[in-house]
């Protein structure tokens, strides 16, 4: 009988102990999941306002690049042994330097396509140098303007010829081309108003105000990085089959595509006479 007990007992403790256990593991992948998520917090705020201060991301320096990705990198974000980590980083001497990797690029571009790119004033070269576990490449893009779509945001549509170099053997293992644009593809129609709807500038004003009030705070959203999103606004009759009425629809989206896909975009649907909000929507699961 003491035996049974002795082994009851030690049953009892093991699952005390595992369930204690199984507890703590759960708590701790909690933490870390809620870590992995703060740090990839701070790197969308570092770049939100990096974005302020710099430009768009594809102008920034290889130097540049590289501290923003170091904040994944020592925040554990991004494990840089495993074999789908992609970083920015800086070649080291024995890398290939970034003029002999234009210059290969360059050429792999015109052997294929015929046109050259390199050491004209009419491509903008953008240059990444990426690290993944053991594997190190360049990814260089040249880009031409061929259509302006919007000068005052600084929207363009642009013939883009793309090249990966390896580093440091210098193989050339991609060359695509295509085209790309920073924004819509179209210029903003004019909007036509009756005369008891809201002037563009109220209603944008509306939605904005209510955005902030409502929604940026729970979605860690920096208000003075909200004010930087790209505004559209227009006047709807058939919104919902016209079931609201004449409504102003008013988006608020950012330009990068790194914050666009964190932040979503701000839908702001309102009467178009008196400015009552009927609907905010933003799509986002963080929050």
């Amino acid at each position: 009988m003491k035996k049974i007990i002795s082994i009851s007992l030690v049953c009892l403790i093991l699952c005390l102990t595992g369930s204690a256990i199984g507890t703590e593991m759960d708590a701790r992948s909690e933490a870390e999941g809620a870590s992995r998520e703060q740090v990839y917090y701070e790197y969308i705020i570092t770049r939100a306002y990096k974005l302020r201060e710099l430009g768009a991301y594809e102008t920034w320096s290889l130097d540049e690049k590289a501290a923003l990705d170091r904040i994944l990198v020592e925040g554990g974000y991004i494990d840089i042994t495993g074999d789908n980590a992609i970083f920015n980083d800086i070649p080291n001497e024995d890398d290939v330097s970034q003029e002999d990797a234009i210059r290969i690029a360059g050429e792999a571009i015109t052997a294929r396509y015929g046109i050259t790119v390199e050491h004209s004033s009419d491509w903008i070269v953008e240059c990444s140098f990426l690290r993944m576990n053991t594997i190190a490449m360049w990814d260089l893009r040249f880009k031409k303007k061929v259509q302006v779509i919007d000068a005052s945001r600084g929207n363009y549509l642009y013939d883009v010829y793309e090249a990966n170099v390896d580093s440091p053997s210098g193989a050339v293992n991609v060359v695509q081309n295509g085209q790309f644009s920073n924004g819509p593809l179209v210029e903003a129609e004019e909007v036509i108003l009756l005369s008891n709807d809201l002037s563009k500038e109220d209603a944008i004003n509306i939605a904005r105000n209510a955005v902030i009030s409502g929604w940026i705070e729970k979605r860690g959203l920096p208000e003075d990085i909200f004010l930087d999103f790209r505004v559209t606004a227009a006047v709807a009759s058939d919104y919902q089959s016209g079931s609201l009425g004449r409504v102003w629809i008013v988006s608020f989206q950012p330009d990068d595509e790194v914050l666009c896909a964190y932040f979503y975009s701000y839908v702001v649907v309102m009467d178009s006479e008196t400015g009552d909000v009927l609907e905010i929507d933003n799509g986002s699961s963080n929050g």
